[in-house]
């Protein structure tokens, strides 16, 4: 008996897997049938469960390596997924960052447009009152923006400073720089690059042409409207102050002295 006793089927398996030692273990309750004279049909159903169990142990085995294995990779994916998650974050805090850079880099510049144009209010505001405009003159400035472009040019040249010079400059024929649409004249941030570089000695940089739109649509009221479409800033003037603007600049006659620019942050 000592053959199948548990030390023995142990002793068995740390030499050996455990389909092994099952078939080891089958191979000695066959013998030990044998020499207890047991009856074919009993050896032999002996024989045939110990086969069906030794294959029922393997495939048990087999299943539990791959579940082991399914285990190691799936780990190994957490990692991964881990490591992609901390990376993400580091992305997302560094646009975080940059936005709220962005942000407030916006908001001085509004500030400062603010400022600009309070200072070209103060300044129209310091002219002497009283001053007409000629009698064949016909338009009546409605806008902010009109007042400036229909400034006489000493007016302009001693109280505006230079970027307010050259919206003033891109406003006097929106009609003649700008192309048509259902919303009114348009000119691109490249329009008006091109416009300060063809008639100011302004080289069009993208900080000055976006002051510059900053100050027409401010100025324009709700006539003019600056939006940003595919990645491209354009200024919109309605049909109406374009048409008036154009008049006012071709006017004879310009405003040596104007009321106080109102509705100005």
């Amino acid at each position: 008996m000592s053959a199948i006793n548990p030390q023995g089927v142990n002793s068995h398996a740390s030499r050996g897997n455990v389909s092994q030692t099952v078939t080891r273990f089958v191979d000695a309750i066959e013998d030990l049938a044998v020499e207890l004279n047991a009856p074919e049909p009993v050896v032999s159903e002996v024989v045939d469960a110990g086969e069906e169990m030794a294959e029922l142990v393997e495939e048990t085995a087999q299943q539990s390596n791959m579940n082991a294995a399914e285990v190691d990779d799936n780990a190994e994916q957490i990692e991964k997924n881990t490591e992609e998650i901390e990376n993400n974050s580091d992305e997302i805090e560094q646009v975080d960052e940059s936005h709220g850079s962005n942000i407030a880099g916006c908001h001085a510049r509004i500030s400062s447009v603010e400022d600009d144009v309070a200072e070209v209010d103060a300044k129209i505001a310091d002219q002497p009152q009283g001053g007409e405009v000629g009698d064949n003159r016909s338009t009546t400035p409605e806008t902010s923006l009109e007042h400036v472009v229909g400034l006489d040019e000493a007016v302009v040249e001693e109280n505006l400073t230079v970027n307010q010079q050259r919206a003033r400059h891109v406003a006097q024929d929106p009609r003649h720089y700008g192309e048509r649409t259902g919303q009114g004249w348009m000119l691109t941030s490249g329009d008006i690059s091109n416009v300060l570089r063809s008639g100011t000695d302004c080289e069009g940089r993208t900080q000055t042409v976006s002051r510059v739109m900053d100050f027409l649509d401010r100025l324009g009221d709700d006539e003019v409207e600056v939006v940003t479409r595919r990645g491209t800033r354009r200024v919109y003037f309605s049909e109406e102050i374009a048409e008036r603007l154009t008049e006012i600049n071709g006017s004879d006659n310009t405003v040596v002295t104007t009321e106080p620019v109102e509705g100005v942050i």
